[in-house]
């Protein structure tokens, strides 16, 4: 339970300003309509598609530097996303700082892009670092929490199978925009139950291992807020059936699992 407490730590800082992310969904709704939405879920693909030969830390820091500085831009130039230019460079700037970030083997170089300016590159990881720099961390990701609750599964499941499963949903998720509404540690809970459902195992070790704090508000954690449908920052129902609705999970045929019935038994 150690690395659990360790997490729960992180998650505190996360919340009190670290790395918050309030969206409420009026507003992601309001950034990404439209030609907004696709241009950020290509994006999101490319970045998923470059970062497949490295960790899914890597592609989750990725994603989560390019959202926090597409919404900071989005207050002071609200059309921002119809440059399909503009998203390319943000794009291609988050990774390169994602890879400083984790002291990556094989760092993202600006000079990898050789269709595009060394310098516009550049421009755009200097202007991310201003906007954002103090809000970045690599240990605010889904893929982070994946890594120390995966093994709270070993005794029901291979991890390996289940953190393949489960990070491949994550990425699958990502191209949401409703991904933004919910916490990292969130996703990643919410990931470990649809997989173990889709893969027919049954999530009630796992749901019984986790700690409260995942799923009830509480006096003694009071920046953990009650969800309602402008908060769903904790709303681990909410992002199960939103999992639910994914091409991969939909495309599979097959009655409700006991870790269906056991959410909604835990999280209902």
């Amino acid at each position: 339970m150690e690395n659990i407490e360790h997490m729960y730590n992180i998650m505190r800082a996360s919340d009190a300003g670290m790395f918050p992310y309030d969206l409420t969904e009026a507003l992601v709704e309001s950034i990404y309509r439209g030609t907004n939405s696709v241009h950020r879920a290509s994006a999101i693909e490319w970045i998923t598609k470059i970062m497949s030969k490295d960790s899914a830390e890597l592609r989750d820091t990725s994603v989560r530097i390019f959202d926090l500085f597409v919404t900071q831009s989005f207050s002071e130039s609200p059309n921002i996303l119809y440059d399909a230019c503009w998203t390319v460079f943000a794009a291609a700037a988050s990774m390169i700082l994602a890879s400083k970030l984790h002291h990556s083997q094989n760092p993202i170089k600006a000079t990898q892009f050789n269709k595009f300016k060394t310098e516009d590159i550049l421009f755009f990881e200097r202007m991310i670092v201003m906007r954002i720099g103090g809000r970045i961390s690599p240990h605010t990701t889904p893929a982070y929490f994946l890594d120390t609750l995966v093994p709270l599964c070993e005794d029901i499941i291979d991890g390996k199978v289940l953190a393949d499963r489960a990070n491949a949903l994550v990425g699958e998720f990502m191209e949401d925009p409703r991904y933004l509404l919910f916490a990292p540690s969130t996703i990643a809970v919410s990931a470990i139950i649809v997989s173990l459902s889709d893969l027919q195992v049954c999530g009630t070790p796992f749901i019984n291992r986790l700690p409260d704090f995942f799923f009830f508000a509480s006096d003694e954690l009071p920046f953990f807020r009650p969800c309602d449908l402008k908060d769903n920052y904790l709303d681990c129902q909410r992002c199960v059936r939103l999992m639910e609705q994914l091409p991969s999970i939909r495309s599979m045929t097959k009655t409700i699992s006991p870790v269906a019935v056991n959410c909604e038994s835990v999280l209902g």
